[in-house]
């Protein structure tokens, strides 16, 4: 069962690459704006807390991200992704792979 293991691997190492490329892709705006607009007052981090009204102090400390970068921004899309679709993207794959095998 070793080589099945390795399909298995190869199947999710290709899923994983099209996360990343996702995430990427979903970055690359920002990547950009900062090439197009750079200056020293552009901020190398982006507040991402979240300032929603009528919430006490200890609610919106709970609901706070604080800073990323953009790299940190694209690590955390990739992992969200990566939690939400990985599992299936592999079984779907694995799925019609055994399909085309069972036409030969």
């Amino acid at each position: 069962m070793k080589s099945t293991n390795q399909v298995h691997d190869a199947i999710e190492r290709k899923a994983k690459e099209r996360l990343e490329s996702i995430a990427d892709e979903m970055t690359l705006p920002l990547t950009k704006l900062h090439e197009q607009f750079y200056s020293s007052a552009c901020p190398e981090r982006y507040d991402l807390t979240d300032v929603r009204h009528g919430k006490s102090e200890r609610e919106s400390r709970e609901s706070e991200i604080n800073h990323l970068t953009k790299n940190q921004l694209r690590n955390v899309l990739y992992l969200m992704m990566k939690k939400a679709y990985l599992n299936q993207m592999v079984e779907k794959k694995a799925k019609e792979l055994l399909e085309r095998l069972e036409l030969i």
